[in-house]
């Protein structure tokens, strides 16, 4: 056991042996030749509850300076829920405390061992009830088959134990919340995050305006969540441009007019690029800045001499079957935000003749197994949906906190489903698609995005939606769903999920459903909230790809 599991059983323990020497007391107060022995039960209960009151305290020190007053108060007021189970809640105490976590492990566990030996020696049930009731005769009775359990030393030995323990631990308290005041855990930054933020955002402006120009029918676009960083044939250099987003587009029109592209599903990288002038005739070019391993800025690389721009993008997707690797169509302007787009030949190509076909994410979750695929897999589904949504949330590829498994996007080969690479969806042009709320939301849903994201994760792991996996106490009493249904369901399946998927995948939907990111203000567009969730949704879950990939 971890030590804030000890921690937890020892805080679940104290009120029952509690209770114990107050029914001794009880008992032996009716027999009138062991009414001193009766005013010694009386002090050691209170002497326990002195060190209940301690240990507490202690303990909700050391919790709120290594995880936050939040965290603390949750795991405070739900002694035995799976929060003190939580691997990621122990790996942050351990984190703050440091060398200290050994003395903290040590005395908890010695404090819940002479908790046990107590309740043993006096032989106390799982309601703190001794061997007997409160009839003179079962008293008696009881006392008697205890022989020795009597003896007032042991007992007192026991206790001193727990005092001695608690003073350790009391002072382990101070001395951590002292240099919790002069150190502070550094944090991990969201890897450029703005960056991506903000490509995404001109994609889509770009594309809006790009495939409305000429063409009048509709189109659907698929934009990777995620983005991956631009390959090189040479190996010592490491690109200084900014990742590439994967990006597919769907042709949506059923009747399409003489001379209009003849394409109905195309894939391309697009990536921000400095533009520089031609050498020679002065028209611009595509230049890509990199930098070798030691730092030195390298000679820049260029694709395509001279680089046109793309006016209408329907038509130009259909020269994409002309260039070769790597090759660049050309670029997008971003007038309103000064970036340049430019769209290349993919790398790694997805579309290969006509065997890929786009389905919606429901279409997996809701439909049969054969679509399912790896457990690794589904591991990598589950990090592209949390950092897509993090990177995302708030711009028009998910615009709204009710987002889900219909405004996702992956890609059917013969072969099998592309989990490990979802696109977010959106039409331009053309009429757009009807809003549709994935949950009901109630006041006990503090944040949709992350909510929605739970749910998700919940569905991905046990293979059926939200509704196939109603029970009777998520209803009314005549069996309809109601406003707190969703939420209910959800939590009700967390501890179901620790068990399928394991404890990274478990924190993650805990977290997520019941918004446990130690933050007052919520939302992806507060800046603390959206840290707090890369460390605690993002992170563990990308340790959590990694832990699967050792398997």
């Amino acid at each position: 056991m971890s030590g804030i599991e000890i921690a937890g059983l020892v805080l679940a323990t104290i009120p029952l042996a509690i209770s114990g020497l107050e029914h001794y007391a009880d008992g032996v107060g009716t027999i009138r030749k062991l009414g001193h022995i009766r005013e010694h039960f009386h002090y050691l209960r209170t002497d326990l509850e002195v060190e209940q009151v301690i240990f507490m305290n202690t303990l909700e020190t050391l919790l709120s300076d290594t995880l936050g007053p939040q965290i603390c108060n949750h795991l405070l007021t739900q002694l035995g829920g799976s929060s003190w189970y939580d691997s990621d809640v122990d790996r942050r105490l351990r984190e703050g405390l440091q060398r200290s976590y050994d003395v903290f492990f040590k005395s908890v566990q010695r404090i819940e061992e002479a908790l046990r030996d107590l309740m043993e020696a006096l032989q106390l049930d799982g309601n703190g009830k001794g061997p007997f009731s409160m009839e003179r005769r079962s008293i008696a009775e009881g006392l008697k088959r205890l022989k020795f359990g009597l003896r007032m030393k042991k007992y007192q030995e026991q206790l001193d134990v727990v005092k001695g323990c608690n003073g350790r631990l009391l002072k382990l308290a101070a001395q951590s919340s002292t240099l919790s005041r002069q150190t502070r855990r550094p944090v991990r930054a969201i890897p450029h995050y703005q960056d991506l933020r903000n490509h995404a955002v001109s994609i889509f402006e770009s594309l809006s305006a790009g495939l409305s120009r000429s063409c009048k029918e509709q189109h659907r676009v698929n934009l990777c969540m995620k983005p991956f960083a631009a390959q090189t044939d040479d190996e010592e250099l490491q690109l200084a441009d900014s990742p590439t987003f994967k990006v597919v587009f769907e042709h949506c029109g059923a009747d399409r007019p003489a001379g209009s592209a003849v394409w109905d599903l195309e894939e391309t990288d697009i990536r921000m690029l400095n533009l520089a002038p031609h050498p020679g005739n002065g028209v611009q070019s595509l230049q890509r800045l990199a930098q070798t391993r030691s730092g030195k800025v390298a000679k820049a690389q260029q694709y395509n001499s001279p680089l046109h721009e793309i006016s209408d993008i329907c038509t130009g997707l259909s020269g994409l079957k002309g260039l070769r690797q790597a090759a660049c169509l050309g670029y997008m302007a971003d007038i309103q935000n000064n970036f340049q787009l430019s769209l290349f030949w993919p790398n790694r190509r997805m579309i290969i003749g006509a065997s890929l076909s786009a389905i919606s994410l429901a279409e997996v979750l809701d439909g049969p197994q054969q679509l399912w695929v790896s457990d690794l897999d589904k591991r990598n589904l589950a990090l592209s949906l949390a950092s897509g949504m993090l990177t995302l949330s708030g711009t028009a590829w998910l615009s709204n906190g009710q987002w889900g498994k219909r405004d996702i996007t992956v890609f059917r080969q013969p072969s099998g489903v592309l989990l490990s690479r979802p696109f977010v969806t959106q039409q331009l042009y053309g009429p757009s698609r009807v809003s549709q709320a994935y949950f009901e939301t109630c006041s006990l849903i503090r944040d949709e995005a992350t909510f929605a994201l739970g749910v998700l994760l919940i569905e991905l792991c046990m293979g059926h939606t939200l509704d196939d996996l109603r029970a009777p106490e998520d209803l009314t009493p005549d069996g309809l769903k109601h406003k707190l249904s969703d939420f209910l369901t959800a939590a009700r399946l967390v501890d179901e999920v620790y068990g399928i998927a394991g404890s990274h995948w478990g924190d993650v939907v805990r977290r997520c459903v019941h918004c446990e990111f130690d933050q007052r203000n919520v939302g992806l567009g507060n800046a603390d909230f959206r840290q707090a969730v890369y460390e605690r949704v993002v992170a563990v879950l990308e340790k959590d790809v990694q832990d699967a990939q050792s398997w």
